[in-house]
């Protein structure tokens, strides 16, 4: 059994994970948004583009760009999906705050952070190395993000 494994296995099982509440969630939400910067914002939009080609109205924003105008796309109802690797990206931070009557899920490997403080549900994503080059990029927690959120 490699490492890959061992993660993919622990993102499933992990007790952290709320996923019948999230899964819930998701299936009765009309629209959902999902927010993110940089990898997160990159995982989040091929998800969303890819349930998109399955009739589903998801959307990934970056929360950039979000905080100048574009956080306009959100409605009253919609789940709103918050992915930080570190849980302490200070735009999506700010984006959940905004959005506090909103339901929100938090996509983190630390279901401790400020961010997963603010969410109704925390989604853990067991990153123990990212396998990046530099040991900085978040090359492995942004493919655990992909394979959650396709999974949905």
């Amino acid at each position: 059994m490699n490492h890959f494994d061992d993660i993919v296995r622990e993102l499933y099982n992990h007790v952290h994970v709320d996923t019948s509440h999230c899964l819930s969630e998701f299936i009765h939400s009309h629209k959902v948004v999902i927010f993110g910067v940089g990898k997160s914002f990159l995982a989040a939009k091929l998800s969303a583009s890819l349930a998109n080609s399955f009739g589903l109205k998801w959307y990934a924003v970056d929360a950039m760009t979000a905080l100048h105008g574009d956080i306009g796309i959100v409605s009253p109802t919609d789940l709103i999906v918050l992915v930080s690797n570190s849980g302490e990206t200070s735009e999506v931070l700010t984006i959940s705050e905004i959005l506090h009557n909103h339901t929100r899920i938090v996509m983190t490997r630390n279901c401790l952070s400020k961010l997963a403080q603010t969410a109704d549900h925390c989604i853990h994503l067991p990153v123990r190395n990212e396998f990046s080059p530099f040991g900085y990029a978040p090359m492995f927690s942004s493919l655990l993000t992909i394979l959650f959120l396709n999974d949905i």
